[in-house]
């Protein structure tokens, strides 16, 4: 651990394959030296620990991949970070198209209409298609009606009120 600290060459060390305890002291000593300690491979046979400079600690998608026990390669990583990206962009487009569809109230997003029209007529399919489509502020409630604003001295002596008030009542009722 010596030779990274001092080497301004070096990036990481890899250290032999060992059990717990001995894992354990070096995630332990590469802590005390500033530096940071993974370890990667399968536990009694291949896992080892891996010793970074904290300023070339790998990112998540690198540990990821040297987890599953794969080689690192920045060009992959690049590669699927687009992918990702555009199937996000992609999910974008298609949330938007929909949110377009169910502000249209002009546009009946259902084939309901079509399908009655010859049974019930135009305008009671039409209606019909409209009861059927989601309603985006069926049961909304602001924020504001949803908190209590009393303290919980209060609400609790309002529950004793609220409790005395019945027990008196039906005190006076059995009289």
């Amino acid at each position: 651990m010596k030779s990274l600290v001092h080497d301004e060459s070096k990036k990481s060390e890899e250290f032999p394959p060992g059990d717990k305890v001995y894992r354990s002291i070096i995630h332990e000593a590469a802590e005390i030296a500033g530096l940071v300690a993974h370890s990667f491979g399968i536990e009694g046979e291949t896992r080892h620990v891996v010793v970074y400079k904290k300023e070339h600690s790998p990112s998540l998608d690198e540990l990821a991949a040297l987890r599953r026990g794969e080689k690192w390669d920045p060009d992959k990583a690049k590669e699927e970070a687009l992918k990702k990206e555009i199937a996000a962009l992609n999910k974008d487009i298609i949330g938007r198209k929909k949110e377009r569809c169910n502000q249209n109230d002009n546009k009946i997003t259902s084939k309901y209409l079509e399908k009655y029209e010859h049974l019930i007529g135009r305008e009671s399919a039409k209606e019909a298609a409209r009861k059927t489509e989601v309603k985006q502020q069926y049961g909304f409630v602001p924020s504001e009606n949803k908190k209590d604003v009393r303290s919980i001295e209060q609400t609790l002596n309002d529950i004793r009120a609220r409790k005395k008030l019945k027990t008196s009542s039906g005190q006076a009722d059995s009289l």
